[in-house]
């Protein structure tokens, strides 16, 4: 009848420390960009296919199959989510068997002829224990909260690794395809080198320039060969990081060689506005799952400063062996009610709550943090994708004026009226605008690549590649992006 009574003041007390549900802070976000954005279609989920490169896209499956740190990301999600099947073990009771194997021990008995027995005395104990925690306070169901909330951060943290990893691939891959283009402008550039340096020493021979000129020309040429013998290196620096970014050794990877401006096409930019990052990008619900986390970790300690109550029940059996003299044996069997109440400890409980409380304000400022960083980079990659644009455009005018000068001294050349070095010179400065629109090209991809991932998207939990071995999703515990 007691422990009835003291049920019944514990369901009450419960009530009154019922944590509130979790709520999202409200934060002012913009509703419009600052920088003017083209008109594109919204994020898609597949978004490196809009480059209209195949082999892009499968070194993007290589990568998603076979990159170690995308792995390490995947593992460290599954050791959470193995935390959540043990955090839900304690909504269950928990069952434990007991023995007490035998342990000699040398007696000695005195019969009342007043003679000394030896005895070899044997004690054998079998008990099988269950303990069940009544969960007045919140402890187990807020534990599991907590443990949900922190497996869900960890499958963002893969959604983000996931998304800086098909990013990374994109930008290295569009780095060597520009190396590429880079080196077949740089070759035909030491060949108008070449060309410069016979002419020059044809015109020195017949004394219409000085010997001067010809080291000039000889000086240009050189620089014109480390130039090309830079771009090769660089070449194979990029071909050996986009292997280790698909998972391969680097001794077995390249690509044939493949100007960039032809492998790949520019999409629109995609559309999004300012809210919709707050459940796009996976850092951000990331970092507002572990406010999650923190929240009830603060019911935990909370409910760690009231007694823990618990059903225990004891059922075993003992036996007492005197070898030659008697056997008896005794059944164990219990069931009832503890109560462990820390009623002394120096401070340490409530030091607990309040590490749990300013817990949850560090990551609440982390969480508006990773808010701004997020208006800040998508900032970033819509500035850069409208400079590239305007750069892409001055070129362009630059070019389409060298090509009326090339076309004005060939006529000069052919007509006799213009030095055939001043034509070399022409084309030499051509090639060298088209190695600056082939840069600004990049730079326009790369940043879209920064919008794609300041948006988000580019991942789904589904596209995780998980172990054979992979624990069963906890259930209600399914996390989307």
């Amino acid at each position: 009848m007691r422990f009835l009574l003291f049920l019944a003041a514990g369901l009450l007390l419960a009530g009154c420390l019922d944590n509130p549900p979790y709520e999202r802070p409200q934060l002012p976000l913009p509703q419009q960009w600052q920088q003017a954005q083209t008109a594109g279609g919204a994020a898609d989920d597949s978004w490196w296919a809009g480059f209209g490169d195949a082999t892009l896209q499968n070194l993007q499956q290589q990568a998603a199959a076979g990159n170690p740190d995308l792995r390490m990301a995947v593992d460290r999600m599954l050791i959470a989510r193995d935390a959540v099947r043990g955090a839900r073990s304690h909504l269950y009771p928990s069952v434990a068997i007991n023995g007490v194997p035998p342990d000699p021990i040398n007696t000695t008995l005195t019969t009342h002829g007043g003679h000394d027995l030896d005895v070899d005395q044997n004690v054998y104990e079998l008990s099988i224990d269950a303990d069940y925690e009544l969960d007045f306070w919140g402890r187990v169901h807020n534990s599991i909260l907590a443990a949900n909330a922190g497996y869900q951060a960890s499958v963002f943290d893969a959604g983000s690794a996931f998304i800086a990893l098909r990013c990374d691939v994109a930008r290295t891959y569009f780095e060597l395809r520009e190396e590429d283009e880079a080196l077949a402008l740089a070759q035909q550039r030491l060949d108008i080198a070449g060309e410069r340096v016979r002419l020059t020493q044809l015109r020195v021979a017949a004394g219409r320039v000085a010997a001067a000129s010809t080291l000039e020309a000889q000086q240009a040429q050189r620089e014109a060969q480390e130039r090309s013998e830079t771009l090769q290196a660089a070449r194979r620096s990029s071909a050996d990081a986009l292997a280790v970014l698909i998972g391969v050794t680097p001794e077995s990877f390249d690509l044939p060689a493949q100007p960039l401006s032809t492998s790949t096409t520019v999409p629109a930019p995609p559309q999004g506005l300012p809210s919709t990052l707050l459940e796009r990008r996976p850092d951000i619900r990331a970092a507002e799952a572990r406010l999650q986390a923190a929240h009830a970790d603060i019911a935990v300690a909370r409910a760690a400063l009231f007694p823990q109550i618990a059903l225990t029940a004891q059922f075993g059996y003992v036996v007492e062996a005197v070898h030659t003299i008697s056997t008896r044996g005794s059944t164990l069997v219990g069931i009832g009610p503890t109560i462990r109440y820390s009623v002394f400890d120096a401070g340490r409980l409530k030091a607990n709550l309040d590490a749990s409380r300013r817990q949850q304000d560090l990551l609440l400022a982390d969480y508006q943090k990773s808010i701004l960083a997020g208006l800040a980079d998508v900032e970033k990659a819509l500035s850069g994708y409208r400079l590239s644009g305007n750069a892409a455009q001055r070129i362009t005018l630059a070019q389409q004026d060298q090509q009326t000068q090339l076309r004005r001294l060939q006529q000069g050349v052919d007509a006799g009226r213009q030095s055939r070095l001043e034509l070399i010179a022409a084309q030499d400065h051509a090639l060298e605008l088209q190695e600056q629109a082939v840069a600004v090209y990049r730079l326009r991809l790369d940043s879209l690549l920064g919008l794609f991932q300041a948006l988000g998207g580019g991942w789904s939990a589904g596209d995780l590649p998980l172990p054979a071995d992979a624990p069963a999703e906890p259930e209600g515990s399914a996390s989307q992006p």
